[in-house]
């Protein structure tokens, strides 16, 4: 089974979800430790996450995929991410696997997130928003662009 947690555009109900959404055998609410969550403004208007602190939580989605799908949802994450495999430190993120609480189970998931390219904090720092909660599909839904 591939696990892929997701904080922001992919989430059901937002604008790239229909990428994911038809193709999950399941998806279900999830929270992720260690990881700040920022918002790129217009025109972007997407999130980001970089390395926090052990307290720092993000509220997202963890979608479970059958095992022969996973070339093909990977292939489709990467795109829109602009992750190459093939040249990670150009690529604006970065895919990783990472520990993923689901909400009410005691048991962590191995799932693969994709991270902001750390070559890039200093611009996400120094011109974006940070997300205090780590709740972008919230934020998102006051702070309407």
């Amino acid at each position: 089974m591939l696990h892929l947690f997701t904080y922001g555009t992919l989430q059901p109900g937002q604008r790239n979800a229909h990428l994911l959404t038809p193709f999950a055998s399941s998806h279900q609410r999830a929270t992720c430790a260690g990881w700040q969550l920022w918002h790129l403004q217009a025109p972007h208007n997407y999130p980001a996450i970089i390395q926090g602190q052990l307290e720092d939580i993000i509220h997202g989605t963890l979608f479970s995929f059958e095992e022969s799908l996973t070339t093909d949802i990977l292939r489709r994450c990467d795109h829109l991410e602009e992750f190459d495999p093939c040249d990670p430190e150009k690529s604006l993120y970065l895919r990783q696997l990472t520990k993923v609480s689901v909400l009410n189970s005691p048991h962590p998931v191995d799932a693969h997130i994709y991270i902001w390219n750390p070559v890039h904090t200093q611009v996400l720092r120094s011109q974006h928003i940070q997300v205090q909660d780590g709740n972008w599909a919230s934020y998102i839904s006051q702070h309407a662009e």
